[in-house]
């Protein structure tokens, strides 16, 4: 987690209930809050393209755009 997203576990899943909490993200059909927070995050530390994270992800170009 610490690699790839910049963040201790601990930290991610506070940010994961606080989020939820503030009712800022909800889990839809396809992607849990955990991997939409996650997939975030990777572009923002990797500077991924989002070709990088459709293939990361394993996601369609809808599911991954933000």
């Amino acid at each position: 987690c610490k690699r790839n997203f910049r963040m201790e576990v601990p930290i991610f899943q506070a940010l994961i209930n606080k989020l939820c909490e503030k009712g800022y993200l909800a889990d839809t059909t396809y992607v849990s809050v955990e991997e939409q927070v996650a997939i975030f995050l990777y572009g923002v530390a990797k500077n991924a393209t989002n070709e990088t994270l459709q293939d990361w992800f394993q996601h369609s170009p809808n599911t991954s755009t933000f």
